[in-house]
C-alpha cells in the first residue's frame, strides 16, 4: 500500500531484531515505522472512499435490549452532536495507561475512556491488571517523562549501563540481554533503580553512542532528534537516560484473537 520501508539492495524488505528474537524479523522504517503504516493506511481508505470522522468525542453508545446500534458523539471544535447509526460498533480507543506516573501515551489520551463507554452500556472488562511496561521512556524533562524510547535502539546495538559502569542485564538474562523479553527488561531497569544502582534521575543509561553518527541518523533519527529537541543531548556522544513506563493495555487474550480476526478481515477488504 506504499508504506516506507527500508528496503535492502536486493529489493526485499530489511528486518531488524526486537526483544526476544531469535531471527531479525521486524520490518521498520527508520524509527518512524508506525507513522509510516499510518499514512499509508490513510492514502488507501481515502482512495476507496472510507469515511472518516475526524475530531469526533464518544459520549454515549446507542444500546437497546442489549444490543448496540451506534454512537453519540460531539465536535470537539463546536461541539455540534452527531448521532451515529450502525451494525456493528468496535471500541478502539486505546488503553488506560495514562493513570500510570510514567506512560508513553500523550497528555490526553488512554485514560481509559472506551472501557468506560462499554462498561456503562453493559459489558464486561476482563484483565484490567494485564497492562505492558517498555523498559525504555524518557524521565527529563518532566513533562515528556515516559515518552517512549524505541526498542529499536537496543535492535540497532544500544546497551544498557547503570550508574556504576555495568551492563547489568547480564545477571538477568545473560543469553539475550539488552534484547530479552519486554517485561525482563522492565523488571532489570527498575530493580537497578530502585536498589540505589540507578541515576540521581531515577534512570538508566541506554547507550549507542559507541555507533557512528550516520549509522544512528539512519537507523534511528527520531529518536536522535527527540532527545537534541527535548534535552540538548547528542545521543551519538552521551547516553541516553531511561527508565520503565506504562505502554500497553494488553487485555485478555480471547480479545486479542478477536481483534486480530476484525483485522485481517479489513486487510482484505482493503486489498481488494
Amino acid at each position: 500500500m506504499g508504506a516506507d520501508l527500508q528496503k535492502l539492495s536486493n529489493g526485499k524488505f530489511d528486518q531488524r531484531f526486537f526483544g526476544a528474537h531469535t531471527y531479525r524479523r521486524t520490518c521498520y522504517s527508520g524509527d518512524y515505522t508506525g507513522q509510516s503504516i499510518i499514512k499509508a493506511l490513510l492514502r488507501k481508505a481515502n482512495l476507496i472512499g472510507i469515511k472518516i470522522n475526524d475530531e469526533e468525542y464518544v459520549t454515549d453508545l446507542l444500546v437497546d435490549n442489549k444490543k448496540c446500534f451506534g454512537a453519540i458523539s460531539f465536535n470537539i471544535n463546536n461541539g455540534e452532536k452527531t448521532i451515529h447509526y450502525a451494525d456493528a460498533v468496535v471500541l478502539c480507543t486505546g488503553g488506560h495507561t495514562r493513570l500510570w506516573r510514567n506512560s508513553s501515551s500523550r497528555k490526553f489520551e488512554n485514560f481509559g475512556d472506551g472501557y468506560f463507554l462499554g462498561l456503562k452500556s453493559g459489558c464486561e472488562l476482563l484483565d484490567m491488571e494485564m497492562v505492558q511496561f517498555h523498559p525504555t521512556g524518557m524521565v527529563l524533562p518532566k513533562e515528556y517523562s515516559g515518552t517512549l524510547v524505541t526498542e529499536a535502539v537496543r535492535g540497532e546495538g544500544g546497551i544498557l549501563v547503570n550508574n556504576i559502569g555495568d551492563r547489568f542485564m547480564k545477571k538477568y538474562d545473560q543469553k539475550r540481554m539488552e534484547l530479552s523479553t519486554r517485561d525482563r527488561v522492565a523488571i532489570a531497569n527498575y530493580t537497578e533503580i530502585v536498589e540505589g544502582r540507578g541515576t540521581r534521575n531515577g534512570a538508566v543509561y541506554l547507550d549507542i553512542s559507541h555507533q557512528s553518527k550516520d549509522f544512528i541518523l539512519s537507523k534511528i533519527p527520531k529518536i536522535y532528534r527527540q532527545f537534541v529537541d527535548l534535552q540538548l543531548l547528542d545521543i551519538s556522544k552521551e547516553p541516553m537516560e531511561v527508565a520503565p513506563t506504562a505502554y500497553y493495555s494488553m487485555g485478555d487474550w480471547l480479545s486479542m484473537l478477536l481483534l486480530i480476526k476484525l483485522m485481517l478481515k479489513v486487510y482484505l477488504l482493503l486489498v481488494r
